[in-house]
């Protein structure tokens, strides 16, 4: 499992929705958070470590893997 499987698998379990996909970019909401989460599907390299901060900062979830 890559680390953007790992994100996903725990943004889906906190209620996060996928709502939208345009080429690689998965767009995610989630009832009742006005934010919503845009994140690139890459094909082998992990997710930036700043993208994951801020995904981190929006949810409030550890997502450190």
């Amino acid at each position: 499992m890559n680390h953007f499987e790992a994100i996903e698998k725990l943004l889906t379990r906190d209620g996060w929705k996928p709502v939208r996909t345009c080429g690689n970019l998965r767009q995610y909401k989630k009832a009742g958070n006005p934010a919503s989460l845009v994140l690139p599907v890459p094909e082998d390299a992990p997710l930036p470590e700043a993208l994951v901060r801020h995904l981190e900062n929006v949810t409030g979830l550890a997502l450190t893997v």
